[in-house]
């Protein structure tokens, strides 16, 4: 067993916590992400740690698709591309606040007007319709988009 001793001042207003309360941090889970495409979503489930508030999946799933639809509204894609097989793939971290947090690219496609108008568009979008669900984490509010030729 690995005890973490950590100095903290009470707060006198605070009611102290129930003795069966668990003391010890809990494990970090490993990280899911979303992977959303305009065909396909797959999001993962809630905790299955009874008593923890968590974002669910059909949550986390619905923010995904207004995290797209905000991207999607803004891309200007370039002219004269057809190849359908071209695919960017980025992740973006929106922060409680509904800011972005991060945005990079994961993997390009190797066509510089399709990269650049991606990254264009990653400098461009700072702030999201709608703020994150109440209680998500940091996992719960990473999103992985592809861009595809329409």
């Amino acid at each position: 067993m690995i005890k973490i001793n950590t100095h903290t001042k009470k707060n006198p207003r605070r009611a102290s916590a129930p003795a069966n309360q668990r003391t010890t941090p809990r494990p970090q889970a490993r990280r899911p992400t979303v992977a959303l495409n305009q065909e396909t979503l797959k999001v993962g489930q809630g905790s299955p740690v009874q008593g923890i508030q968590t974002v669910t999946g059909s949550m986390r799933g619905n923010y995904a698709r207004t995290v797209q639809a905000a991207y999607d509204k803004r891309w200007i894609q370039p002219s004269g591309l057809s190849d359908r097989q071209l695919r960017v793939q980025v992740e973006v971290i929106i922060a409680l606040n509904g800011s972005v947090q991060s945005a990079r690219i994961l993997k390009v496609s190797g066509n510089r007007a399709l990269d650049q108008s991606i990254q264009a568009l990653l400098d461009r979008v700072k702030k999201m319709p709608e703020r994150p669900p109440s209680g998500s984490s940091v996992d719960d509010r990473t999103v992985v988009l592809n861009f595809n030729i329409k």
